[in-house]
């Protein structure tokens, strides 16, 4: 009677091992799959955006330069003649609308806009940056810029905030999935060991 108690108690542990180390693997791979899909995916999403805020600083200070070289030519004018002045500020005056058009693509690209729409507001922009040729156009072409902001930033900004936020989620999901598994991995480890030390008994 007693033989046959502790052959169940020992078919009971096996099977919790079993159970143990089944549902340990399926919680680790679940957190696998969670690293690797969501939060790579995610975590790509937001550096992508903060690469997109470097890159659009960088350039914004080149269209602070150009902006500078259009105002100071000026300085140049007892050796250039009127019309090559003229055409030094309408390429500087151009390049800094070029400049900023860019600036703003990098961020307009980095969002989670439609991609025909991503293509059809940077060729935009772009396309009136190519007709500034002097401060008068280029003033209206920033004033179109103000205008895209007011539209389109709060938008791709709570685009931002999402995506950072979904990563820190995934990120919370698979470590706690991580812990969770090897903590039922460790524990059927103890069963199994305990069972081994009773039947060496």
């Amino acid at each position: 009677m007693s033989q046959d108690k502790t052959a169940k108690d020992a078919r009971r542990t096996v099977r919790l091992e079993f159970r143990l180390k089944i549902a340990a693997g399926a919680i680790l791979l679940a957190s696998f799959i969670t690293q690797n899909h969501f939060y790579d995916k995610w975590n790509t999403q937001s550096q992508r955006s903060e690469s997109a805020a470097v890159h659009q600083s960088l350039i914004d200070k080149s269209v602070l330069l150009n902006e500078a070289l259009f105002f100071t030519t000026g300085a140049a004018r007892d050796t250039l003649q009127p019309n090559q002045l003229e055409e030094l500020r309408r390429q500087y005056i151009r390049e800094a609308a070029r400049k900023s058009a860019l600036a703003k693509s990098v961020w307009i690209l980095a969002s989670d806009l439609d991609n025909t729409q991503k293509l059809d507001l940077s060729n935009g922009m772009m396309a009136r940056a190519n007709g500034v040729k002097d401060l008068s156009s280029f003033w209206d072409f920033n004033g179109s810029i103000n205008e895209l902001d007011k539209t389109y930033a709060n938008i791709i900004d709570l685009q931002i905030e999402a995506s950072e936020q979904r990563r820190k989620t995934a990120r919370f999901i698979y470590l706690g999935l991580y812990v969770i598994g090897a903590g039922l991995f460790l524990f059927s480890l103890v069963v199994e060991r305990r069972r081994i030390l009773a039947e060496v008994k």
